[in-house]
C-alpha cells in the first residue's frame, strides 16, 4: 500500500513539505537550546563577577559597544568608558 501511495504525485507533494518542516523545526530547537544555554552562561558569569566585585568579569560579560543612557546623566558609550563609570561602584565593595 505504501508503494502505491509513494507513486501518487499528491502524496509526494504532501510528504516533502512535512519532511522539510520537521528538519527545520529540529534545527530551530537546537538553536533555541544553544541560545538558552549561552544566555544562562552569560548571566552566571555576570552574577559571579558582581558578587566577587570583579570589574573585569563584569565588563567582559557586556557587549563592547554597550551604551548607558541614564536619565539626566551623561551618555556612556563603549565598554572602556563603562569600566571608568563602574570603577567607583566596584571600589565601594572592596
Amino acid at each position: 500500500m505504501l508503494r502505491k501511495l509513494i507513486k501518487k504525485p499528491k502524496f509526494i507533494i504532501f510528504i516533502i513539505p512535512i519532511i522539510i518542516l520537521s528538519i527545520n523545526l529540529k534545527a530551530k530547537n537546537s538553536n533555541l537550546d544553544y541560545d538558552t544555554l549561552a544566555i544562562k552562561n552569560l548571566y552566571e558569569s555576570w552574577h559571579v563577577a558582581v558578587e566577587a566585585s570583579n570589574i573585569d568579569g563584569y565588563i567582559n560579560s557586556l557587549d563592547k559597544n554597550i551604551t548607558l543612557i541614564p536619565p539626566g546623566g551623561p551618555i556612556i558609550s563603549g565598554s572602556d568608558n563603562y569600566r571608568v563609570f563602574l570603577e567607583p561602584v566596584f571600589d565601594l565593595h572592596h
